[in-house]
């Protein structure tokens, strides 16, 4: 195959969505501090608009058994077998095909650690779950995050309305950024997130005050459009409620392409991104922590 590269002229506005990283996180919070957060611009991804259900019909639904099927939402899958446990109730926990073939194990494990009764139904480690929530005490627990860093922000998102905290120690972490954002958007919220080592983190119980927050526009989507710019002539684009607010790891971004000729300038309205003389022809970084970003990255620099 013969991919031709014919630099353009360009210049505009993009709309990015709302990040759904965020959003997600901020639904559970809002959750268990007892509707105290208020939410602003939510993001309309499949993965938060499913979440966004599902708690919606929790608060309105009077059966003995709660059945959820997240179809092939994995973020919801994790996030809620963490919140169901705290909640009162009896409920089982699904999703298609292709989620039931995806561990759920170590995440499990952690919870029940912390008083959490939940039982796999079909084949250990996996779901569908039947969980019997209540209020649960937390304390210590051990979580092995090498699946998914998602198993720790969903320990981390339930902790405050732990009766005794939540005392938890991490091992295999993978894709940092994540949990990063999760606790620094807690940290936002107000609460207090003791970080006692880089895989040991304190958090005690505490309340959330009310509050509203703005659920800012979403770095990963920008992506696409910084390549467009390392490959245009003399393009120019305004991104309107884009950040640097250091909540998401993808913001990155503009650091790395600022050696690729992508230059950014921050406003108080968004950010505006203009091509300038690279910087290097060489490029070595850990992508790691940075799964979204990666293969766009490799294909942009291809063609460069």
């Amino acid at each position: 195959m013969t991919v031709n590269r014919i630099p353009r002229d360009f210049d505009g506005e993009v709309n990015l969505p709302a990040s759904k990283s965020i959003a997600n996180r901020l639904l559970i919070l809002r959750e268990i501090s007892g509707k105290t957060i208020r939410i602003n611009n939510l993001s309309n991804a499949q993965d938060t608009v499913t979440l966004s259900k599902v708690l919606d019909e929790l608060s309105s639904s009077d059966d003995l058994i709660f059945t959820i099927d997240i179809g092939n939402c994995g973020t919801c899958l994790r996030f809620l077998a963490a919140y169901l446990s705290t909640r009162p109730g009896t409920y089982i926990l699904t999703g298609n095909q292709r989620m039931q073939k995806r561990p759920i194990g170590p995440l499990v494990d952690a919870i029940k650690q912390i008083g959490a009764q939940i039982a796999y139904i079909n084949n250990e480690g996996f779901p569908p779950l039947f969980i019997t929530g209540g209020i649960l005490k937390g304390g210590k627990s051990s979580l092995d995050c090498s699946i998914s860093s998602q198993f720790a922000s969903a320990m981390l998102l339930i902790a405050p309305i732990l009766e005794k905290g939540l005392d938890l120690i991490l091992t295999g972490l993978s894709s940092e950024s994540y949990l990063s954002m999760t606790i620094n958007l807690m940290q936002q919220l107000g609460l207090q997130v003791i970080q006692e080592s880089d895989t040991h983190y304190y958090i005690p119980h505490q309340k959330i005050n009310q509050q509203t927050y703005t659920v800012p526009a979403d770095w990963s989507s920008a992506t696409f459009w910084y390549a467009f710019e390392a490959l245009s002539k003399n393009g120019i684009i305004f991104f309107k409620g884009l950040k640097d607010c250091g909540l998401q790891g993808d913001s990155i971004l503009y650091r790395i392409y600022n050696k690729l000729g992508v230059e950014t300038n921050f406003t108080d309205n968004g950010a505006l991104i203009k091509r300038k003389e690279r910087q290097t022809d060489f490029l070595e970084m850990d992508m790691s922590s940075y799964p979204d970003l990666a293969i766009p990255l490799i294909v942009n620099l291809v063609l460069m």
